[in-house]
């Protein structure tokens, strides 16, 4: 109803998803399908929490991708970021540093709480690499 009265007053209305910002970021980090599938998974992990909505999509998606790069070592960087990737997503190691400290709070909880079937097992098909079953241990 709302949408429609929106529409009618010829208003734009944007939601800045941070799926947005990480395909951004991979176009323009240039980052491999392997990386990019990880990410998004821990994205889609990262929506169960509503605590994360208090972060902007921009940092949440740097988040995802910095714990990405580091999980697979895809970094001439040991800690898996660089100046150019913080040139392209525009956040600092140490910027991030406070976001990854929650992801990893949240998802110790998770994991203990939660099996993540659905999640695990739609990235474990061919079309995501099956990163799910190479970083999740999964019955499926």
């Amino acid at each position: 109803m709302e949408s429609t009265i929106l529409n009618l007053l010829n208003f734009d209305i944007l939601i800045v998803s941070p799926y947005l910002f990480l395909n951004r970021y991979h176009f323009i980090t240039k980052c491999d399908l392997q990386t990019y599938h990880l990410a998004t998974m821990l994205l889609e992990i990262s929506f169960l929490d509503i605590n994360f909505l208090k972060h902007p999509s921009s940092l949440i998606s740097a988040t995802v991708l910095y714990l990405a790069r580091k999980l697979l070592k895809k970094s001439e960087s040991p800690s898996g970021w660089n100046s150019r990737m913080k040139m392209h997503c525009g956040y600092s190691e140490n910027e991030l540093k406070v976001c990854v400290r929650e992801f990893a709070s949240f998802y110790k909880t998770v994991f203990k709480n939660c099996k993540l079937d659905a999640i695990i097992t739609k990235f474990s098909y061919e079309k995501y690499m099956r990163i799910g079953k190479l970083f999740f241990n999964s019955n499926k």
